[in-house]
Protein backbone atom coordinates (compact mmCIF):
# COMPACT_ATOMS: atom_id res chain seq x y z
CA UNK A 1 0.00 0.00 0.00
CA UNK A 2 1.35 3.41 -0.92
CA UNK A 3 2.43 5.58 1.98
CA UNK A 4 -0.01 8.56 2.01
CA UNK A 5 2.49 10.97 3.53
CA UNK A 6 5.10 10.05 0.94
CA UNK A 7 2.61 10.62 -1.87
CA UNK A 8 1.62 14.05 -0.56
CA UNK A 9 5.30 14.97 -0.24
CA UNK A 10 6.07 13.82 -3.77
CA UNK A 11 3.02 15.62 -5.21
CA UNK A 12 3.98 18.87 -3.52
CA UNK A 13 7.51 18.58 -4.85
CA UNK A 14 6.21 17.97 -8.39
CA UNK A 15 3.93 21.01 -8.23
CA UNK A 16 6.87 23.19 -7.25
CA UNK A 17 9.01 21.74 -9.99
CA UNK A 18 6.62 22.45 -12.87
CA UNK A 19 4.66 25.49 -11.71
CA UNK A 20 4.68 28.45 -14.20
CA UNK A 21 6.09 30.72 -11.54
CA UNK A 22 9.40 28.88 -11.85
CA UNK A 23 9.93 30.31 -15.36
CA UNK A 24 9.52 33.88 -14.07
CA UNK A 25 12.08 33.62 -11.27
CA UNK A 26 15.24 35.66 -11.41
CA UNK A 27 18.38 34.18 -12.94
CA UNK A 28 20.03 33.78 -9.55
CA UNK A 29 17.22 31.39 -8.44
CA UNK A 30 17.20 29.16 -11.50
CA UNK A 31 20.09 27.06 -10.33
CA UNK A 32 18.33 26.30 -7.03
CA UNK A 33 15.14 25.35 -8.85
CA UNK A 34 17.06 23.05 -11.15
CA UNK A 35 18.60 21.38 -8.11
CA UNK A 36 15.11 20.99 -6.57
CA UNK A 37 13.78 19.42 -9.74
CA UNK A 38 16.62 16.92 -9.84
CA UNK A 39 16.00 16.13 -6.18
CA UNK A 40 12.31 15.40 -6.85
CA UNK A 41 13.16 13.16 -9.81
CA UNK A 42 15.72 11.26 -7.78
CA UNK A 43 13.25 10.92 -4.90
CA UNK A 44 10.59 9.44 -7.17
CA UNK A 45 13.11 7.03 -8.59
CA UNK A 46 14.11 5.99 -5.06
CA UNK A 47 10.44 5.36 -4.12
CA UNK A 48 10.01 3.25 -7.23
CA UNK A 49 13.22 1.31 -6.48
CA UNK A 50 12.04 0.60 -2.90
CA UNK A 51 8.63 -0.55 -4.09
CA UNK A 52 6.73 2.24 -2.40
CA UNK A 53 5.08 3.17 -5.70
CA UNK A 54 5.13 1.59 -9.10
CA UNK A 55 6.87 3.14 -12.08
CA UNK A 56 3.54 3.59 -13.84
CA UNK A 57 2.11 5.41 -10.80
CA UNK A 58 5.09 7.74 -10.66
CA UNK A 59 4.67 8.61 -14.34
CA UNK A 60 0.94 9.25 -13.80
CA UNK A 61 1.74 11.57 -10.89
CA UNK A 62 4.25 13.55 -12.98
CA UNK A 63 1.81 13.87 -15.89
CA UNK A 64 -1.03 14.92 -13.60
CA UNK A 65 1.15 17.59 -12.02
CA UNK A 66 2.26 18.92 -15.42
CA UNK A 67 -1.33 19.07 -16.70
CA UNK A 68 -2.44 20.89 -13.56
CA UNK A 69 0.43 23.41 -13.89
CA UNK A 70 -0.38 24.06 -17.55
CA UNK A 71 -4.06 24.60 -16.78
CA UNK A 72 -3.23 27.00 -13.94
CA UNK A 73 -0.84 28.94 -16.15
CA UNK A 74 -3.47 29.29 -18.90
CA UNK A 75 -6.06 30.48 -16.40
CA UNK A 76 -3.67 33.10 -15.00
CA UNK A 77 -2.76 34.32 -18.49
CA UNK A 78 -6.43 34.63 -19.47
CA UNK A 79 -7.27 36.51 -16.29
CA UNK A 80 -4.43 38.96 -16.82
CA UNK A 81 -5.07 39.52 -20.52
CA UNK A 82 -5.31 43.26 -21.21
CA UNK A 83 -4.32 44.14 -17.69
CA UNK A 84 -2.06 47.18 -17.22
CA UNK A 85 0.48 46.85 -14.45
CA UNK A 86 1.28 50.09 -12.73
CA UNK A 87 4.08 49.83 -10.21
CA UNK A 88 3.53 51.84 -7.09
CA UNK A 89 6.20 54.43 -6.33
CA UNK A 90 5.95 56.11 -2.92
CA UNK A 91 5.68 59.90 -2.96
CA UNK A 92 8.90 60.31 -1.02
CA UNK A 93 10.74 58.40 -3.77
CA UNK A 94 9.11 60.56 -6.50
CA UNK A 95 10.19 63.75 -4.73
CA UNK A 96 13.76 62.50 -4.41
CA UNK A 97 13.95 61.55 -8.12
CA UNK A 98 12.57 64.95 -9.20
CA UNK A 99 15.09 66.71 -6.98
CA UNK A 100 18.01 64.79 -8.44
CA UNK A 101 16.85 65.36 -12.05
CA UNK A 102 16.41 69.09 -11.43
CA UNK A 103 19.95 69.33 -10.08
CA UNK A 104 21.58 67.30 -12.88
CA UNK A 105 19.75 68.54 -16.03
CA UNK A 106 21.05 71.91 -17.27
CA UNK A 107 18.61 74.53 -18.62
CA UNK A 108 20.24 74.53 -22.04
CA UNK A 109 19.70 70.77 -22.29
CA UNK A 110 16.01 71.21 -21.52
CA UNK A 111 15.74 74.00 -24.10
CA UNK A 112 17.45 71.80 -26.68
CA UNK A 113 15.05 68.94 -26.06
CA UNK A 114 12.05 71.28 -26.31
CA UNK A 115 13.27 72.72 -29.62
CA UNK A 116 13.91 69.26 -31.00
CA UNK A 117 10.44 68.14 -29.92
CA UNK A 118 8.88 71.12 -31.72
CA UNK A 119 10.93 70.59 -34.86
CA UNK A 120 10.26 66.85 -35.06
CA UNK A 121 6.65 67.14 -33.79
CA UNK A 122 7.00 64.57 -31.01
CA UNK A 123 3.72 63.07 -30.00
CA UNK A 124 1.92 63.72 -33.31
CA UNK A 125 3.54 61.40 -35.87
CA UNK A 126 1.53 61.33 -39.06
CA UNK A 127 -1.03 63.78 -37.70
CA UNK A 128 -0.58 66.14 -40.66
CA UNK A 129 -0.23 65.53 -44.36
CA UNK A 130 3.36 65.65 -45.57
CA UNK A 131 2.80 68.72 -47.76
CA UNK A 132 1.32 70.62 -44.81
CA UNK A 133 4.48 70.14 -42.75
CA UNK A 134 6.41 71.82 -45.57
CA UNK A 135 4.01 74.76 -46.05
CA UNK A 136 4.22 78.08 -44.24
CA UNK A 137 1.44 80.65 -44.02
CA UNK A 138 2.41 84.20 -43.03
CA UNK A 139 1.04 87.72 -43.16
CA UNK A 140 0.82 91.12 -41.55
CA UNK A 141 -1.47 94.12 -41.23
CA UNK A 142 -0.19 97.69 -40.97
CA UNK A 143 -2.38 100.67 -40.07
CA UNK A 144 -1.24 104.26 -39.56
CA UNK A 145 -2.40 107.83 -39.49
CA UNK A 146 -0.31 109.94 -41.87
CA UNK A 147 0.04 113.71 -41.58
CA UNK A 148 1.21 115.82 -44.55
CA UNK A 149 2.32 119.36 -43.79
CA UNK A 150 3.35 121.87 -46.49
CA UNK A 151 4.43 125.47 -46.63
CA UNK A 152 1.71 127.55 -48.24
CA UNK A 153 4.35 129.36 -50.35
CA UNK A 154 5.49 126.21 -52.17
CA UNK A 155 5.53 126.33 -55.96
CA UNK A 156 3.12 124.05 -57.83
CA UNK A 157 4.47 120.70 -59.11
CA UNK A 158 3.11 118.76 -62.04
CA UNK A 159 1.66 115.32 -61.42
CA UNK A 160 3.15 113.70 -64.51
CA UNK A 161 1.50 110.38 -63.84
CA UNK A 162 -1.93 112.02 -63.72
CA UNK A 163 -1.21 114.03 -66.86
CA UNK A 164 -0.12 110.95 -68.81
CA UNK A 165 -3.18 109.02 -67.66
CA UNK A 166 -5.50 111.84 -68.78
CA UNK A 167 -3.71 112.63 -72.05
CA UNK A 168 -2.70 116.20 -71.23
CA UNK A 169 -2.57 118.98 -68.64
CA UNK A 170 -5.95 120.44 -69.55
CA UNK A 171 -7.58 117.03 -69.60
CA UNK A 172 -6.18 116.15 -66.16
CA UNK A 173 -7.64 119.29 -64.58
CA UNK A 174 -6.98 119.55 -60.86
CA UNK A 175 -5.21 116.19 -60.95
CA UNK A 176 -2.48 117.72 -63.14
CA UNK A 177 -0.79 119.08 -60.00
CA UNK A 178 0.55 117.56 -56.81
CA UNK A 179 -0.58 118.94 -53.50
CA UNK A 180 2.30 121.14 -52.27
CA UNK A 181 0.43 123.71 -50.16
CA UNK A 182 -2.53 122.15 -48.30
CA UNK A 183 -1.95 120.28 -45.04
CA UNK A 184 -3.98 117.12 -44.53
CA UNK A 185 -4.22 113.96 -42.41
CA UNK A 186 -5.16 110.61 -43.88
CA UNK A 187 -5.65 107.08 -42.59
CA UNK A 188 -3.54 104.50 -44.42
CA UNK A 189 -3.26 100.74 -44.27
CA UNK A 190 -1.84 97.61 -45.82
CA UNK A 191 -2.57 93.89 -45.43
CA UNK A 192 -0.48 91.02 -46.77
CA UNK A 193 -1.06 87.26 -46.75
CA UNK A 194 1.52 84.86 -48.14
CA UNK A 195 1.93 81.12 -48.67
CA UNK A 196 5.27 79.37 -49.18
CA UNK A 197 5.64 75.64 -49.77
CA UNK A 198 8.67 73.39 -50.18
CA UNK A 199 7.79 71.11 -53.09
CA UNK A 200 11.09 69.25 -52.70
CA UNK A 201 14.24 69.81 -50.71
CA UNK A 202 15.48 72.12 -53.50
CA UNK A 203 12.31 73.67 -54.97
CA UNK A 204 10.10 76.22 -53.20
CA UNK A 205 7.03 78.03 -54.50
CA UNK A 206 5.38 81.11 -53.08
CA UNK A 207 2.33 83.35 -53.48
CA UNK A 208 1.41 86.57 -51.70
CA UNK A 209 -1.71 88.71 -51.97
CA UNK A 210 -1.75 92.31 -50.77
CA UNK A 211 -3.87 95.40 -50.71
CA UNK A 212 -2.69 97.62 -53.54
CA UNK A 213 -2.54 101.25 -54.54
CA UNK A 214 -2.89 101.04 -58.32
CA UNK A 215 -1.40 104.50 -58.79
CA UNK A 216 1.74 103.64 -56.81
CA UNK A 217 3.63 100.53 -57.81
CA UNK A 218 6.19 100.97 -55.03
CA UNK A 219 4.04 101.20 -51.93
CA UNK A 220 1.26 98.71 -51.26
CA UNK A 221 -0.28 101.08 -48.70
CA UNK A 222 -3.56 102.75 -49.68
CA UNK A 223 -5.74 105.43 -48.17
CA UNK A 224 -8.81 104.22 -46.27
CA UNK A 225 -11.42 106.95 -46.77
CA UNK A 226 -14.46 105.08 -48.07
CA UNK A 227 -14.60 106.87 -51.42
CA UNK A 228 -13.71 103.81 -53.50
CA UNK A 229 -13.33 100.03 -53.06
CA UNK A 230 -10.05 98.79 -51.67
CA UNK A 231 -7.97 97.01 -54.28
CA UNK A 232 -6.15 93.74 -53.81
CA UNK A 233 -3.80 91.70 -55.98
CA UNK A 234 -0.77 89.44 -56.16
CA UNK A 235 2.63 90.99 -55.54
CA UNK A 236 4.52 87.68 -55.37
CA UNK A 237 4.27 84.50 -57.43
CA UNK A 238 7.53 82.63 -57.85
CA UNK A 239 9.41 79.35 -58.04
CA UNK A 240 12.80 79.24 -56.30
CA UNK A 241 15.55 76.65 -56.64
CA UNK A 242 18.22 76.21 -53.95
CA UNK A 243 21.04 73.72 -54.33
CA UNK A 244 22.82 72.99 -51.04
CA UNK A 245 25.78 70.94 -49.87
CA UNK A 246 25.56 68.28 -47.17
CA UNK A 247 25.82 70.98 -44.49
CA UNK A 248 22.96 72.98 -46.07
CA UNK A 249 25.11 75.77 -47.51
CA UNK A 250 23.15 77.20 -50.51
CA UNK A 251 25.88 77.37 -53.13
CA UNK A 252 23.40 78.03 -55.97
CA UNK A 253 20.01 79.78 -55.91
CA UNK A 254 17.69 80.77 -58.75
CA UNK A 255 14.23 82.34 -58.79
CA UNK A 256 11.71 83.11 -61.53
CA UNK A 257 8.39 84.95 -61.42
CA UNK A 258 7.57 87.94 -59.22
CA UNK A 259 9.78 87.95 -56.15
CA UNK A 260 11.50 90.05 -53.52
CA UNK A 261 14.62 92.10 -54.26
CA UNK A 262 17.40 89.56 -55.01
CA UNK A 263 20.19 92.13 -54.66
CA UNK A 264 21.87 93.24 -51.47
CA UNK A 265 20.64 96.83 -51.01
CA UNK A 266 20.53 97.60 -47.28
CA UNK A 267 18.95 101.06 -47.75
CA UNK A 268 16.12 102.56 -49.83
CA UNK A 269 18.48 104.71 -51.92
CA UNK A 270 18.45 102.23 -54.82
CA UNK A 271 15.28 100.17 -54.40
CA UNK A 272 12.36 100.63 -52.04
CA UNK A 273 12.14 97.87 -49.45
CA UNK A 274 8.62 96.90 -50.61
CA UNK A 275 9.48 96.78 -54.31
CA UNK A 276 9.14 93.39 -56.02
CA UNK A 277 10.87 92.29 -59.23
CA UNK A 278 9.43 90.45 -62.22
CA UNK A 279 11.77 88.24 -64.23
CA UNK A 280 14.51 85.92 -63.06
CA UNK A 281 17.66 86.07 -60.92
CA UNK A 282 20.36 83.63 -59.91
CA UNK A 283 23.02 83.73 -57.20
CA UNK A 284 26.16 81.61 -56.93
CA UNK A 285 28.12 81.38 -53.69
CA UNK A 286 31.68 80.20 -53.11
CA UNK A 287 32.27 79.07 -49.55
CA UNK A 288 35.55 79.92 -47.84
CA UNK A 289 34.97 78.26 -44.50
CA UNK A 290 33.85 75.00 -42.92
CA UNK A 291 31.00 74.40 -45.36
CA UNK A 292 28.24 75.48 -42.98
CA UNK A 293 25.52 77.99 -44.00
CA UNK A 294 27.16 80.66 -41.80
CA UNK A 295 30.61 80.38 -43.36
CA UNK A 296 32.46 83.25 -45.03
CA UNK A 297 31.72 83.28 -48.75
CA UNK A 298 31.82 85.24 -52.01
CA UNK A 299 28.60 85.65 -54.00
CA UNK A 300 27.62 86.76 -57.51
CA UNK A 301 24.03 87.66 -58.42
CA UNK A 302 22.78 88.33 -61.95
CA UNK A 303 19.22 89.01 -63.02
CA UNK A 304 16.92 90.46 -65.64
CA UNK A 305 13.64 92.13 -64.72
CA UNK A 306 10.93 93.14 -67.14
CA UNK A 307 9.60 96.65 -66.47
CA UNK A 308 7.02 96.89 -69.23
CA UNK A 309 5.88 94.66 -72.07
CA UNK A 310 5.23 96.69 -75.23
CA UNK A 311 2.47 95.49 -77.54
CA UNK A 312 3.32 95.44 -81.27
CA UNK A 313 6.97 96.26 -80.54
CA UNK A 314 10.19 94.43 -79.70
CA UNK A 315 11.23 97.34 -77.48
CA UNK A 316 10.18 95.85 -74.14
CA UNK A 317 11.58 97.67 -71.12
CA UNK A 318 14.07 95.76 -68.98
CA UNK A 319 16.50 96.23 -66.16
CA UNK A 320 19.57 94.00 -66.07
CA UNK A 321 21.60 93.84 -62.88
CA UNK A 322 24.70 92.16 -61.54
CA UNK A 323 26.25 92.27 -58.10
CA UNK A 324 29.51 90.90 -56.70
CA UNK A 325 30.09 90.79 -52.99
CA UNK A 326 31.37 88.95 -49.97
CA UNK A 327 30.15 88.04 -46.50
CA UNK A 328 32.97 87.86 -43.97
CA UNK A 329 32.13 86.30 -40.61
CA UNK A 330 34.41 87.03 -37.69
CA UNK A 331 32.56 84.91 -35.11
CA UNK A 332 29.05 83.69 -34.33
CA UNK A 333 27.67 87.22 -33.86
CA UNK A 334 29.70 89.54 -36.09
CA UNK A 335 29.91 89.80 -39.86
CA UNK A 336 30.88 92.28 -42.59
CA UNK A 337 29.03 92.32 -45.91
CA UNK A 338 30.32 94.35 -48.86
CA UNK A 339 28.97 94.44 -52.42
CA UNK A 340 29.34 96.28 -55.71
CA UNK A 341 26.51 96.34 -58.25
CA UNK A 342 25.73 97.65 -61.71
CA UNK A 343 22.18 98.18 -62.99
CA UNK A 344 21.45 98.98 -66.63
CA UNK A 345 18.02 99.96 -68.03
CA UNK A 346 16.93 99.28 -71.60
CA UNK A 347 14.30 101.17 -73.61
CA UNK A 348 13.24 103.40 -70.72
CA UNK A 349 14.37 106.74 -72.22
CA UNK A 350 11.66 108.71 -73.98
CA UNK A 351 11.69 109.33 -77.74
CA UNK A 352 10.11 112.38 -79.37
CA UNK A 353 7.25 111.58 -81.74
CA UNK A 354 7.75 112.74 -85.36
CA UNK A 355 5.42 115.60 -86.30
CA UNK A 356 4.00 113.57 -89.19
CA UNK A 357 3.57 110.38 -87.14
CA UNK A 358 1.89 111.30 -83.86
CA UNK A 359 1.93 108.54 -81.27
CA UNK A 360 4.75 106.57 -82.89
CA UNK A 361 6.87 106.54 -79.73
CA UNK A 362 4.14 106.86 -77.13
CA UNK A 363 5.22 103.50 -75.73
CA UNK A 364 8.43 105.09 -74.44
CA UNK A 365 6.40 106.99 -71.82
CA UNK A 366 6.39 105.04 -68.53
CA UNK A 367 3.18 103.49 -67.30
CA UNK A 368 4.07 104.56 -63.80
CA UNK A 369 6.13 107.54 -62.63
CA UNK A 370 7.57 108.81 -59.38
CA UNK A 371 8.48 112.45 -58.94
CA UNK A 372 12.10 113.59 -58.89
CA UNK A 373 13.21 112.56 -62.38
CA UNK A 374 13.82 114.81 -65.37
CA UNK A 375 11.08 114.37 -68.00
CA UNK A 376 10.10 115.96 -71.32
CA UNK A 377 7.02 116.11 -73.50
CA UNK A 378 7.24 113.54 -76.31
CA UNK A 379 3.77 114.23 -77.78
CA UNK A 380 5.07 116.89 -80.22
CA UNK A 381 1.50 117.98 -80.89
CA UNK A 382 1.16 120.81 -83.46
CA UNK A 383 -1.61 122.41 -81.43
CA UNK A 384 0.11 121.94 -78.07
CA UNK A 385 -3.07 120.58 -76.52
CA UNK A 386 -1.63 117.11 -75.86
CA UNK A 387 1.15 116.33 -73.42
CA UNK A 388 2.82 113.00 -72.77
CA UNK A 389 5.87 112.96 -70.55
CA UNK A 390 8.75 110.45 -70.61
CA UNK A 391 12.15 110.17 -68.98
CA UNK A 392 14.85 112.34 -70.49
CA UNK A 393 17.85 110.44 -69.13
CA UNK A 394 19.48 107.11 -69.76
CA UNK A 395 19.59 105.15 -66.52
CA UNK A 396 22.77 103.34 -65.51
CA UNK A 397 23.53 102.92 -61.83
CA UNK A 398 26.64 101.84 -59.95
CA UNK A 399 26.14 100.98 -56.31
CA UNK A 400 28.74 100.28 -53.63
CA UNK A 401 27.51 99.36 -50.19
CA UNK A 402 28.53 97.57 -47.04
CA UNK A 403 27.17 96.87 -43.62
CA UNK A 404 28.64 95.53 -40.40
CA UNK A 405 26.51 93.66 -37.90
Amino acid sequence: MVNAKALRFVTACLMLAVAPLVASRADDERQSLEELRNTVVNLLQALVDQGVISKEKAQQMVKAAQDKAAADAAAVAKAEQGAVRVPYVPQIVKDEIAKQVEQEVKPEVVAGVVNEAKAEKWGVPGALADWLTRTRLYGDVTLREEALFYNGANAPEFNYYGINQAGGIAQAGENAYLDTTENRIRFRGRARLGLESEITDSITTGLRIVTGNTSDLVSETQTFDGTEPYTIGFDQAYIRFDERNLQRFPWLSAVVGRFLNPYDTPTDLIFHKDLTFTGFATTGRLGLGDGSPEQTHIFLTVGADQLQEIEFSPQDKWMVGSQLGSVIRFNDTQRLRVAAAFYDYFNVTGRLNPADEPGLYNYTAPQFMRWGNTVFNIANSPTGTTQLFAYASKFRLVDLNGNYT
